[in-house]
């Protein structure tokens, strides 16, 4: 297994991948005093770093509270170009955007940060639908 991975960012309507810089996606459960837990399993925000320069499709996305799109993150084995692993998005909302400039980065001068938020993830094969089957935008 490598040490290091690459991953991209993809959406609908996104012309090409993105790099990612840093990603991370949790998983939770309310527990009681005692440890046990009390409703069932939630998502919390997707949260993605990418290198990019004009990509006028991510500031439309935070902009509008009523857009959801689709998208994945899939992270390769820069060595064998292997997928290690793909995390699949659906009904998704921006709910965090940060446009980031840092002149003179040896990475990428300008950089996104993205709080997403989905109805449904797929980590490989693994399902986890958060339910929303009743939500209506806008309405809480």
């Amino acid at each position: 297994m490598a040490s290091s991975f690459e991953a991209h960012f993809t959406m609908t309507g996104l012309a090409r991948p993105l790099r990612v810089l840093t990603s991370r996606v949790s998983f939770s459960q309310p527990v009681n005093r005692q440890g046990r837990p009390t409703a069932g399993v939630r998502s919390g925000q997707i949260s993605v770093h990418l290198m990019g320069d004009d990509e006028a499709q991510l500031t439309q996305w935070a902009i509008d509270p009523m857009k959801s799109l689709g998208g994945s993150i899939t992270y390769i084995d820069p060595e064998t170009r292997m997928t290690f692993r793909t995390l699949t998005f659906r009904d998704t909302y921006c709910v965090s955007y940060h446009e980031i400039f840092t002149i003179g980065d040896s990475v990428g001068a300008y950089t996104f940060e993205l709080g997403l938020t989905a109805r449904e993830l797929h980590v490989d094969s693994n399902l986890h639908d958060n339910m929303w089957s009743n939500w209506i935008p806008g309405q809480g």
